[in-house]
């Protein structure tokens, strides 16, 4: 019967545990480390044992004016909410400091989760819409996820949880090809046949008379 306490586990022993209640109930378990090594070795070592397990890392934050800031822990933490989402997890690890920031909400989440193929048909104004709306910065040149690029019927676009940027060549109001591409080259790695985008910012600002602008 549930609920239930158990007390004086080591750390290997935790693992063990939370593995044995993963296969016997079937059910999704959210695991709260005490710090960030705590989770990073409890990911190892349940993946190991064929566990899914990711790890849900804190959002930066910055009390003070900064040149420039990477966003990659806030695209870590969108990539694991929308595997939360579609269920692709077994064992989600978080820490309390990270359980506690807000976040994107699900439905939102889900809004702007969008699927692009190879020979669909949509405008190339569409596709930089729907990247604009999700939160990703137009640039000149994609030299980072959550960028994306225009040159005449050629969008480039790096989404947080693809291993390379991904060129879509269009023809009219259709896709084409897609691509990935090597960010240093520029050049075209293997052919693709559809990408699934997902949001590159957790706050996406989509009403900005809020804000007085």
């Amino acid at each position: 019967r549930l609920p239930a306490a158990v007390t004086g586990l080591a750390g290997i022993h935790k693992n063990h545990f939370t593995a044995a209640l993963s296969r016997t109930l079937g059910r999704k378990i959210l695991y709260i480390a005490s710090d960030e090594a705590e989770a990073v070795r409890l990911c190892d070592d349940l993946s190991k044992m064929g566990i899914k397990a990711y790890f849900c890392p804190a959002r930066d934050i910055e009390l003070r004016p900064i040149a420039g800031r990477s966003h990659e822990y806030e695209r870590s933490r969108i990539e694991i909410l929308s595997r939360i989402i579609k269920e692709e997890f077994d064992v989600a690890v978080v820490c309390a400091d990270g359980a506690s920031q807000l976040t994107i909400p699900p439905e939102e989440l889900q809004e702007r989760m969008l699927t692009i193929s190879a020979g669909s048909e949509v405008s190339v104004d569409d596709c930089v819409s729907a990247l604009s709306a999700a939160g990703y910065e137009r640039c000149e040149m994609v030299e980072g996820a959550g960028q994306f690029s225009l040159r005449g019927g050629i969008l480039d676009f790096f989404p947080p949880d693809a291993p390379h940027p991904v060129r879509a060549d269009f023809w009219g109001d259709e896709i084409d090809t897609l691509q990935f591409f090597d960010i240093d080259t520029q050049r075209s790695i293997e052919p693709v046949e559809e990408i699934h985008l997902l949001p590159a910012a957790e706050l996406i600002i989509t009403d900005y008379t809020a804000l007085g602008a």
